[in-house]
């Protein structure tokens, strides 16, 4: 499906209560595709492509918090009232801005392989290398070496086909797009206070080998509204590398606030 206002293209799978899922940076909708079979039955699910990914326009905009607003646009035009937001990574950092505005708007949220902690000065100095190798390479030699960071090594040597098909993903990415989003994540602020003070159910999923966003990014510890879940033999990418679990796990937390909220 496509939504002429806002450009976004999705997916909509299931019934039930909305849940809302964004992929992480050079991904698509297609990231969540093992997921989709085991969740039908629990939610209505819809599967977004971010800007200038996927199938979905690009646009101008230069901050966490114009894709925000992007965002609700899109959820009050298909008539979405409220809905639990999962963000992967980059799709994170948007679910935390989006928490942030609109609470209200949200049951629930989950943040997979993500964190509420800003760049360090060496992860920006990675994003400020990352548009060198761009503007200098290419996008394919800048998703080249993206891509194998995301995975469990093992999982990789063992699947190669996955690691390319990621890789495909990344080159249909839109060029000025992925520059966009490389300064909007370089200069997001901290939302740790967003875990601590938004009084609303949240699960917090890391892998075990990540080294993108390792679990201690992820896992604050403060929040009573958390629950932390720790998926084993899985790096940055479990959707790929533990697709069952990870479903599992997010079944039993969903059912679980549903219980408490209802």
């Amino acid at each position: 499906m496509f939504q002429r206002d806002t450009g976004i293209a999705y997916k909509e799978v299931g019934t039930g209560e909305a849940v809302v899922f964004i992929h992480g940076f050079c991904g698509s909708r297609s990231y969540w595709s093992a997921l989709e079979a085991p969740l039908k039955n629990h939610m209505k699910a819809y599967y977004l492509d971010l800007p200038g990914h996927g199938e979905s326009k690009t646009v101008q905009y230069s901050s966490l918090e114009d894709y925000v607003e992007l965002l609700k646009m899109w959820k009050e035009s298909i008539g979405i009232k409220k809905m639990t937001l999962v963000g992967h990574s980059l799709g994170g950092y948007l679910t935390l801005a989006y928490a942030e505005k609109y609470p209200y708007d949200l049951d629930s949220y989950v943040l997979i392989h993500s964190t509420a902690f800003p760049d360090s000065d060496e992860a920006k100095e990675g994003r400020d290398k990352g548009l060198q190798i761009i503007e200098k390479e290419g996008l394919e030699s800048f998703i080249d070496g993206l891509i194998p960071k995301l995975f469990d090594e093992g999982f990789a040597t063992r699947h190669p086909e996955i690691l390319e098909e990621t890789k495909k993903i990344g080159y249909a990415t839109d060029e000025k797009q992925v520059r966009r989003f490389l300064k909007a994540m370089r200069d997001r602020k901290d939302r740790r206070q967003v875990i601590n003070e938004v009084d609303i159910p949240h699960l917090l999923v890391a892998g075990e080998t990540d080294e993108v966003v390792p679990s201690y990014k992820t896992f604050i510890g403060e929040s009573k509204k958390a629950t932390e879940s720790l998926i084993r033999g899985a790096a940055h990418m479990s959707m790929y590398e533990r697709p069952d679990e990870l479903a599992e796990t997010f079944i039993h937390w969903y059912q679980a606030t549903r219980q408490v909220t209802t």
